[in-house]
């Protein structure tokens, strides 16, 4: 028997994705555009870039870069997000 998990099928991917694409940044107003959904087992990874801003201060704030979002599976199937990272643009 192998250690490794099994691929996730195109539904789980899917879900995921949605999941993305469902994201709600609040007072940012960012467009998110997935590059990449994978993974194995009960885990998920989704890499993608960002670009967008927000107001602080009166002042008009802009950002865009690139992000990894880690996704697991939950005991009833549906996903959580359980990490993430981002880097703005240079």
């Amino acid at each position: 028997m192998s250690d490794r998990a099994e691929p996730l099928t195109q539904a789980d991917l899917a879900a995921v994705r949605d999941l993305v694409d469902s994201f709600d940044f609040l007072d940012v107003d960012l467009d998110y555009t997935v590059e990449d959904v994978s993974g194995a087992g009960d885990v998920a990874y989704v890499v993608a870039t960002f670009q967008g801003g927000w107001t602080e201060g009166g002042e008009a704030v802009s950002t865009s870069g690139k992000g990894i979002n880690l996704f697991r599976r939950q005991a009833d199937g549906s996903w959580r997000m359980s990490h993430y990272c981002w880097t703005p643009d240079p």
